[in-house]
C-alpha cells in the first residue's frame, strides 16, 4: 500500500479460495505474487503491466483484435462498472484505497466490511 497504509480487501468466499489456492503455489512467501528473484518482495508494477503487453501482443499476433491496456485500466474499469451497477461511492473507493481528506476522514471509520464484501 502507498505510504504503508494499511488497507483491508473485503472478498467473496469463491475470491478467498483463489487466493488459498495461489498462496499454496508460491513457496512460502508472504505475497500472492511475490518477486522472482526473491520471495520475500512483492512482484513489482512493472512485472504486471508486462505480462499484460506480452499477453495483448500474443492476442494481436493471432490477427485478433485487442486494445493495449494497464493494471491501472483494471481499476478504472472496476470503478466504472461498479458506478454502473449502481454501488455506493464510498465503498467503491474505499475498495479501491482512495483515502478520504478533510474533517470526514477524521471522523468516519467505517469500513463497509460486509457490503464491500459482497460488492465484490
Amino acid at each position: 500500500m502507498k505510504a504503508s497504509r494499511e488497507h483491508n480487501i473485503y472478498l467473496s468466499r469463491q475470491a478467498m479460495d483463489i487466493m488459498i489456492g495461489l498462496q499454496v503455489c508460491v513457496g512460502g512467501s508472504d505475497y500472492i505474487l511475490p518477486g522472482r528473484y526473491d520471495i520475500r518482495k512483492h512482484i513489482s508494477n512493472s512485472s504486471l503491466n508486462r505480462v499484460i503487453s506480452e499477453t495483448v501482443n500474443f492476442i494481436q499476433q493471432r490477427r485478433e483484435e485487442f486494445e493495449h491496456f494497464t493494471v491501472h485500466d483494471l481499476r478504472r474499469t472496476a470503478s466504472t462498472l461498479l458506478h454502473e451497477a449502481g454501488f455506493n461511492s464510498d465503498w467503491i473507493e474505499k475498495q479501491l484505497a482512495h483515502e478520504q481528506r478533510g474533517v470526514r476522514a477524521v471522523y468516519n471509520k467505517e469500513e463497509s466490511a460486509g457490503q464491500r464484501r459482497d460488492m465484490l
